[in-house]
């Protein structure tokens, strides 16, 4: 047997390596993992956003949009014991946490049934219809009908997409459910 770094038998000069020694650099973890990067941050950032007194602030990350203006979510009671609830614009991971407030508080006061009409929505991602399957759970718990309400396209294709136009039951227009609510 030939020992690492003894003469090889196919000639001079060349020298014989263990299989382990091989193996053992063919490895990618067997590399020095990369330096870190350093980053630099060049901009002041506020750890309290109340310092200065004001209430009505939220700390926006720069670079980050802030979620006020992707969403506007409105709530008013069209007759006794209905409300609808409208949400504006896009509706994602970032804005949901509004929308779910104002949809569970309208499912929360409501006595007959709670109208969601996503036809001002222009994106309804996932955390959209966890907000809408929660909203159900909750009304249907509490003996309350919670319809979502679709007359575009981009809220109607993704609940038609997942089912949940079966599950949640879907309206086309406000005036028609509460046409069949009477």
């Amino acid at each position: 047997m030939v020992r690492s770094g003894a003469p090889d038998a196919r000639g001079p000069g060349k020298l014989a390596r263990s299989p382990r020694s091989q193996n053992y650099r063919a490895l990618p973890w067997a590399c020095a993992p990369p330096a870190p990067i350093p980053i630099k941050i060049d901009h002041p950032m506020t750890l309290n956003p109340f310092a200065d007194g004001r209430d009505d602030v939220e700390t926006v990350l720069p670079g980050r949009v802030d979620s006020r203006d992707l969403l506007r979510t409105t709530v008013r009671e069209e007759r006794d014991g209905v409300f609808v609830v409208v949400p504006v614009g896009e509706v994602d991971a970032a804005t949901a946490g509004p929308f779910r407030d104002a949809t569970l508080d309208a499912v929360r006061v409501a006595s007959r049934q709670v109208l969601v009409d996503l036809s001002g929505v222009t994106f309804l991602g996932s955390a959209a219809l966890a907000v809408l399957i929660d909203a159900h759970d909750a009304a249907t718990s509490k003996g309350v009908a919670c319809t979502p309400v679709a007359a575009g396209r981009a809220a109607r294709r993704v609940l038609q997409l997942t089912g949940l136009d079966y599950v949640l039951g879907l309206g086309t227009s406000v005036d028609e459910v509460l046409r069949e609510l009477r």
